[in-house]
This record gives C-alpha cells, sequence and structure tokens, in this order.
C-alpha cells in the first residue's frame, strides 16, 4: 500500500500521485486534479496514534486481502473460460446475441449440457421463470 495514512499521502508528489491515480484507469481520469486538490487541502480527523496506526494496520490487511481475492478472481476466470471453450455447446452459447465471455458460461452452466433435460421451450422458461402468467377471472391460469 502506498500511502496507508494521510500524512504520508500529503507528503507524496502531486505527480507520483497522479500516476498513480493514471495506472489504475476506470473513471480516476476526470477527477485526478481535484482528488489531488482535495488531498492537500485534507485535514486529519484525529491525530491520536492509536486509532491512526489500528486504522493503518487495518488499511494494509484490507489491501492484501483484495489483491489475493483478485489474484483468486483471475484464477477463476481462466478455469471457467478454458472448460468452457472445451465444451461441445460454447459455440451455439456464444452465438446467442449480447452474450460475451461472462454471460456465455453462466448460460451454459445454468442450462447444462444434456439437452434431452428440456423437452420444448416453455419447460426452458418456466425453468429461468420467465413463463407467461394468464389470468383470468382473477385466477391465474
Amino acid at each position: 500500500m502506498c500511502w496507508p495514512t494521510l500524512q504520508q499521502l500529503k507528503r507524496a508528489h502531486a505527480s507520483t500521485v497522479r500516476r498513480f491515480f493514471l495506472s489504475k484507469g476506470g473513471n480516476a481520469k476526470p477527477k485526478i486534479e481535484q482528488r489531488i486538490t482535495a488531498i492537500k487541502q485534507a485535514i486529519p480527523l484525529t491525530h491520536d496514534k492509536g486509532v491512526i496506526e489500528s486504522h493503518r494496520l487495518l488499511a494494509i490487511t484490507l489491501t492484501k486481502q483484495i489483491r489475493l481475492l483478485i489474484s483468486s478472481i483471475r484464477d477463476f476466470d481462466k478455469v471457467i473460460k478454458d472448460l468452457f471453450e472445451s465444451m461441445d455447446d460454447a459455440p451455439l452459447f456464444k452465438s446467442l446475441p449480447g452474450v460475451g465471455p461472462c454471460l456465455g458460461p453462466r448460460l451454459l452452466a445454468a442450462f447444462g449440457e444434456d439437452r434431452k433435460r428440456f423437452k420444448h421451450a416453455g419447460q426452458v422458461q418456466n425453468y429461468a421463470g420467465i413463463a407467461p402468467v394468464t389470468e383470468r377471472s382473477g385466477q391465474k391460469a
């Protein structure tokens, strides 16, 4: 973790903080200068070393856990992709409109590879919870 306390962050050069934000990508770019200004103007809520140190350690611990979780998610993504690509029905699910690398494996996992599982489209609709419901005289048919 680069700057686990406000004091350490305020000592960092603006160009270093700017590079940090730029390296993270996403939606950070439009707000970088605004964030750098806010960091310069920030006032600590407390100078109590017990509070600051315990929260610094918590921030470092949570950062380590998040990094490990991200690494594990990447491992899962690779295994899922490889397994999906090896399945006979993968081309069918990839050909569906709007299906990308995340939705294709999810759909295949949800429906399964056994095409005999559903005898007609109505069973698929019931399974997915999207079957039309007709109401007559206040009663469902």
